[in-house]
């Protein structure tokens, strides 16, 4: 892009006409400042998570209490599939994992989160104490479910 007509008419083609030139591209009439205002960001940057250690235990606290409650709703389910207890414990993790995904109210999401970590516990459990036996009806474990 070359030199405008205007400042060729008064300067000519010479350094001055240049430094003229790209003075006047540098600045705006007026002196106002057209930076654009810094966003401000709230919350945290990286992802949820279930915010602190008394929040996990509280939401572990609330599941395990009504988890008795949840394992009878979806035992008409459970009772058809091979597995017993460990049948169970896969049905509410996944019962769990779709309400920590879908729900938007925190502190069901924070529950939804601590029960899917205890459901995905207790599934291990069933797995090693059952050698790794998905067809066996129950489990080894010592905890009364």
């Amino acid at each position: 892009m070359g030199l405008p007509r205007a400042i060729i008419k008064k300067y000519g083609i010479s350094k001055k006409a240049w430094s003229v030139y790209r003075g006047s591209k540098g600045s705006r009439s007026g002196g106002v400042s057209r930076k654009m205002a810094k966003k401000r960001h709230s919350g945290r940057k990286n992802g949820g998570g279930s915010g602190n250690l008394m929040g996990v235990m509280v939401g572990g606290a609330v599941y395990g209490a009504g988890r008795t409650y949840l394992s009878n709703l979806v035992a008409p389910v459970t009772n058809k599939m091979p597995g017993g207890v460990l049948a169970d414990n896969l049905v509410l993790g996944a019962v769990c994992y779709f309400a920590a995904k879908k729900i938007k109210n925190k502190t069901i999401k924070n529950i939804a989160r601590s029960g899917l970590a205890i459901e995905a516990a207790l599934a291990g459990q069933d797995l090693v104490a059952n050698g790794f036996n998905l067809s066996a009806g129950s489990s080894g474990s010592n905890f009364d479910y």
